[in-house]
């Protein structure tokens, strides 16, 4: 009866610290912490434990060292003193008693051991690991106490013998890198733990510090600007038609010099409130312009526009000359996805992207990389160095068949289509046409 209670106990020692070890190390810090900051004592002290996991972690393993041996020790004769008399009354000879009662008794605490002992309360405390670690505090406390002195011994044994593999103390730093993190939302997505939008958005944001300005701006000819060298109607025409609340202000006459941003409220106010002709100088309403490297990461434009109170930025290449414009939106869409606002409803359909029959993608050639990522899902290679569909096309294909497609409107120019299909391709698996309003110049491309 007493070896029975015994081995009970020493079962229960051996799950406990099995558990203990295993909800230590999956616990999540950050859990915990919140629990903490109820007023949870509990949790206050499995924070504690944490920081020092090293060496509770070498007080699990001696508990379940010490009740395995113990187990072993009682657990087996035990067994065979229950056996031995049942096998004694079937007239079994006594060698073959001796050997069946040390086999069974073997094979039923090796059973109990490794179900009781070790692989019920190590499932449990993966399942449960932050409600264990709370249960476990302060009875490991308990334990670490008493038997710290023989602990700090094997402790510092182990720590020699790892420093000469250069591998640093045990830590219970949650750190992950960006792809570990990634890995982890499209779990989370796969198993309804994230909602699709939220995903995508975490996502985007992994890439934000990654995509370079030159891939997400407005390129300078889809860009509406205010031209010094221009008559006050023309720029009039192109700020009642557009609808937008800043321009671009460059000098023609200079070969496109950037000057700045107009706000066209501080036009209006002038021509309102001043009664005075704001279009015959508009240079005095001109706010200094943030000028950036197409090279420069989107992550630190951001950072600048936040630290300038800026919403717009101009764009040039290593010559300086202007590539085009990237806004606090644009910005912002690349981790929420598009925003569309009233003038987004005059965009022209030929800078659209549009599902066609049979399967066929149409869009304009000038159509950016990161929209064709978002609209049609594809994945493109980080090495590409295009910006816009046209660019990736020859850069992946050299060349391209073009056709000549005849409007059966006269009043309307004709229209030169590429189109490619590729559904072979690693980089586009899609098939795409994309439409130029001018001929190609200088050689036809076969």
């Amino acid at each position: 009866m007493n070896s029975l209670i015994a081995i009970t106990v020493l079962l229960f020692l051996n799950g406990f610290f099995v558990a203990a070890e295993f909800a230590l190390v999956k616990a999540r810090g950050v859990r915990i912490e919140h629990i903490a900051m109820s007023g949870n004592s509990s949790a206050r002290l499995t924070l504690r434990i944490q920081k020092n996991l090293e060496a509770y972690l070498a007080a699990c393993q001696l508990g379940i060292t010490m009740a395995s041996l113990g187990l072993g020790w009682i657990g087996e004769p035990a067994v065979a003193a229950i056996l031995t008399p049942l096998l004694t009354g079937m007239q079994v000879p006594e060698t073959v008693i001796h050997s069946a009662s040390f086999l069974l008794g073997f094979l039923v605490f090796s059973s109990l051991h490794i179900i009781v002992g070790e692989q019920v309360p190590k499932t449990f405390a993966i399942r449960k690991a932050e409600r264990v670690a709370l249960w476990i505090a302060y009875p490991l406390h308990l334990s670490y106490l008493i038997v710290w002195p023989l602990n700090w011994l094997l402790n510092k044994a182990s720590r020699s013998i790892l420093s000469l593999f250069n591998v640093d103390e045990a830590t219970h730093g949650d750190v992950f890198s960006d792809q570990e993190l990634k890995g982890l939302v499209s779990t989370s997505q796969d198993h309804g733990n994230i909602e699709q939008n939220k995903g995508e958005m975490l996502q985007n944001l992994f890439d934000f510090d990654q995509r370079a300005v030159g891939k997400v701006m407005i390129p300078r000819n889809a860009v509406q600007v205010l031209d010094l060298a221009a008559s006050a109607a023309t720029n009039q025409r192109i700020v009642l038609e557009s609808g937008h609340s800043r321009f671009p202000l460059i000098d023609g006459g200079r070969n496109d010099e950037i000057l700045g941003v107009v706000l066209v409220k501080q036009l209006y106010h002038a021509a309102l409130k001043d009664g005075v002709d704001p279009w015959e100088n508009l240079s005095h309403y001109c706010r200094d312009p943030l000028i950036v490297p197409e090279t420069q990461k989107v992550s630190q434009l951001f950072e600048l526009m936040r630290e300038q109170h800026s919403h717009f930025a101009f764009v040039v290449d290593e010559y300086g000359s202007m590539r085009g414009i990237v806004t606090l939106e644009d910005l912002l869409e690349e981790i929420v996805g598009d925003i569309e606002d009233e003038t987004d409803a005059s965009i022209p359909d030929n800078l659209q992207i549009t599902n066609t029959a049979n399967g066929l993608w149409e869009a304009s050639g000038m159509l950016s990389l990161a929209d064709l990522q978002r609209t049609i899902g594809i994945r493109i290679d980080s090495d590409i160095e295009a910006n816009t569909l046209s660019g990736l096309l020859m850069e992946r294909f050299g060349s391209v068949t073009i056709r000549q497609l005849q409007d059966t409107d006269s009043t309307k120019s004709s229209e030169n289509t590429v189109a490619a299909e590729t559904p072979e391709s690693s980089i586009v698996d899609k098939q795409e046409a994309e439409s130029f309003t001018e001929k190609p110049t200088a050689r036809d491309i076969d």
